[in-house]
């Protein structure tokens, strides 16, 4: 399939997906610690 063999070949689509993944696990690791903030601890 030729968009693996781009896939495999363009660095610059590999850094870019690279960088796509790690803002959105960011985001959602940043969403569960907000979730977790509000979560009131009880006495």
């Amino acid at each position: 399939c030729p968009f693996y063999i781009y896939v495999c070949v363009s660095e610059r689509f590999r850094r870019q997906l690279t960088y796509v993944l790690f803002v959105k696990v960011f985001k959602h690791c940043k969403q569960l610690q907000l979730a977790a903030n509000e979560v009131e601890p009880q006495p």
